[in-house]
């Protein structure tokens, strides 16, 4: 085999490896972290493997408002019903935001508040269900929670006509039940 000594193609060869270099470079600043701003908020979290809508070689999760929407609120809009926004998995919030906003209506509560909030130009907002709340409360640390206005925040996992799950973001506690009329801390999310 004979050996190309030509100086033109060793300069594109050279040429070549920086580009490929600054391509892979540009790929890895395109990656998305938890904390990052992005569509209108921080990133909360980023669906794994094995998670419902994990999509291989994609990046989908959850965005969650910046600060606070509340920091502290009722769930419902005063009237005891049931809502049946009773999903608890990953990505049910929105279908239970819905379902509360239809039978509540109209007022200042948690769901309506998640609902109606809009931040550059994205208007998808919903509140969280519990196991979206616990996602987000594995990245608390990156998220910027200022626990001295809330610490507990409503989930739109409704579990009676009376009562709706709640999330310690502080603490590693289990969920708690609270009663409807109870002020605690919300935060709007959106799917990307």
């Amino acid at each position: 085999m004979k050996k190309v000594n030509n100086p033109h193609f060793s300069t594109f060869i050279l040429f070549l490896s920086v580009i490929l270099l600054n391509s892979s470079c540009v790929e890895e600043a395109k990656k998305l972290n938890i904390g990052d701003s992005y569509q209108g908020g921080l990133i909360a979290y980023i669906l794994e493997a094995g998670d419902n809508g994990y999509v291989y070689n994609e990046t989908h999760g959850l965005v969650i408002s910046a600060t606070n929407l509340s920091d502290g609120i009722q769930w419902y809009n005063g009237s005891y019903v049931i809502t049946n926004a009773t999903d608890s998995a990953l990505f049910c919030g929105l279908n239970n935001t819905s379902m509360i906003v239809q039978i509540q209506g109209s007022g200042n509560y948690a769901a309506k508040l998640c609902y109606d909030y809009e931040n550059e130009g994205y208007k998808d907002w919903y509140l969280p269900s519990i196991a979206e709340l616990y996602a987000i409360r594995n990245n608390a640390n990156l998220l910027d929670f200022d626990f001295d206005k809330a610490d507990v925040f409503w989930s739109s996992t409704e579990e009676s006509d009376m009562y709706s799950s709640t999330l310690h973001m502080a603490k590693f506690f289990p969920p708690m039940l609270y009663p409807k009329y109870s002020q605690r801390g919300v935060r709007a999310v959106h799917r990307f």
